[in-house]
């Protein structure tokens, strides 16, 4: 069709904008759409908003950000997972401990970008209760400016033919990319805990581009590549 996509992030003081994204349609080479929010003029706002003065350190900033999770356990926390994660990132560096990033924030209801606050932008990834998120810190007062949940979930009632206890109503959890199916779970035998965590293992030894994670009865798996849920399956799958 000659339509061709572009996706702009907007960048002050050498710093990303959160949320300040425009994407842009073009043919031949002509601008046919765009959608997005963006600050057209940067230079009108004011210094404050502009400032790039931290009087916050990334670790009191990181604290503020656990406290407010409040897991019990976090992905970093757990070696098989750590180990995992540097295994299929072919790196040793690799780790769920999340980094600060610095960006400028401003809350997604503000469609002018214009009440912006310099944060820092947390990956928290928790195991119990599992979540994860992006926590964003003001680097100025400490305060937590607001989230972005990175796992959505929902619930759908269903029936399925199961392998081992025949014809079940089960409730489906959705998630972003995921479907986990409740229900009866505990009735799972080691065999095919074992089993589902084999078929996940060869897999992954077959497309090193994926890696594994167990969760009780649940393996999910992930792209290393583009870092996004592929599918996930409990004992009910076999």
């Amino acid at each position: 069709m000659g339509y061709e996509a572009h996706r702009f992030l907007q960048m002050i003081n050498g710093l990303p904008v959160e949320c300040g994204m425009m994407n842009v349609q073009t043919k031949n080479g002509k601008i046919v759409g765009e959608t997005g929010k963006w600050i057209v003029d940067s230079q009108k706002l004011s210094a404050a908003a502009k400032s790039k003065q931290i009087a916050l350190s990334e670790s009191i900033a990181f604290q503020n950000a656990l406290n407010f999770v409040g897991a019990k356990v976090y992905k970093w926390e757990n070696a098989d997972e750590e180990n995992m994660h540097k295994a299929s990132s072919n790196s040793d560096l690799a780790t769920y401990m999340p980094k600060g990033e610095k960006v400028y924030y401003s809350q997604p209801t503000d469609e002018n970008l214009s009440d912006l606050k310099l944060a820092y932008k947390f990956d928290i990834y928790a195991e119990e209760p599992l979540s994860r998120q992006y926590v964003f810190v003001d680097a100025k007062s400490g305060e937590i400016l607001g989230t972005e949940q990175l796992i959505h979930e929902t619930n759908a009632p269903g029936t399925a033919v199961t392998g081992y206890s025949g014809t079940q109503t089960k409730q489906r959890l959705l998630k972003r990319g995921a479907v986990l199916i409740l229900g009866n779970i505990e009735e799972a035998s080691d065999q095919i805990e074992i089993s589902q965590l084999f078929f996940a293992k060869c897999f992954h030894h077959f497309n090193p581009s994926v890696f594994i994670v167990q969760t009780g009865n649940v393996v999910e798996v992930f792209s290393t590549r583009v870092k996004e849920f592929l599918f996930s399956f409990n004992r009910n799958f076999f």
